[in-house]
């Protein structure tokens, strides 16, 4: 059975996406790298977070 979810929706839990900031995170191997207020999707019920492809 497969689930659908609608585009403003969250695939996890259903809640609504909203503009926001995240963190993103890079491990290089030799080190690691932090990027603060990377605009994203964000869930307004759960937290969970998309970044659009460039």
């Amino acid at each position: 059975m497969k689930t659908t979810t609608l585009p403003d929706r969250c695939p996890l839990c259903g809640g609504s996406k909203k503009n926001g900031k995240t963190t993103v995170t890079v491990d290089l191997g030799f080190g690691v790298v932090v990027v603060r207020d990377v605009p994203a999707t964000v869930c307004s019920q759960c937290g969970a977070d998309w970044i659009e492809d460039a």
